[in-house]
C-alpha cells in the first residue's frame, strides 16, 4: 500500500511501543485498555487512528468508542462490493451519517482484506486470551 497504512502503524508504535499488537502477550489487558482510552481521551498533542474488530471484544471496545472524538464505521463483506465507510461521530463538525463506498482499488482492497484476516488468525485470538 505504498507504505501508507503500514507507516502510521510504525508511526503509532514507535510512540507507544507497549502498545503494539506484537507486544499484546506481554501486557496486562486491563493496563493496556486503560491507556488506550487515556491516549484517546486526553493526549490531542497528535492525531491517532486505532481500528479495532467489535466482533472481538465488544465490550472491551465500547469504553474505547466512547473515549473517541471522532467515530467511523468500515464494512467490506466481499472485494467486488468495496469497501463501506459511515461516519458515526465527528468532534465539533457536521456530517453526513449516509454509508459511502470509499474509491479504493481492487488491490488496496485485497491489500485491507488479506491485513484484516491476519489480524482474526493471530492476533485477535491473543488478545482475546488477556
Amino acid at each position: 500500500m505504498d507504505g501508507g497504512i503500514n507507516s502510521c502503524l510504525s508511526i503509532f508504535r514507535s510512540h507507544h511501543p507497549l502498545l503494539s499488537p506484537d507486544r499484546v502477550d506481554q501486557v496486562n489487558g486491563d493496563k493496556m485498555l486503560d491507556r488506550l482510552e487515556d491516549i484517546l481521551r486526553n493526549d490531542k498533542s497528535r492525531t491517532y487512528l486505532f481500528a479495532a474488530s467489535t466482533s472481538a471484544c465488544k465490550k472491551k471496545i465500547e469504553v474505547l468508542k466512547q473515549a473517541a472524538d471522532n467515530l467511523f464505521y468500515t464494512e467490506m463483506a466481499e472485494i467486488k462490493n468495496g469497501l463501506k465507510l459511515r461516519v458515526a461521530r465527528v468532534h465539533g463538525a457536521s456530517f453526513s451519517e449516509r454509508t459511502i463506498k470509499v474509491p479504493f482499488s481492487p488491490k488496496v482492497l485485497q491489500e485491507i482484506k488479506d491485513m484484516a484476516e491476519n489480524s482474526r488468525v493471530t492476533r485477535i485470538p491473543r488478545i482475546r486470551n488477556i
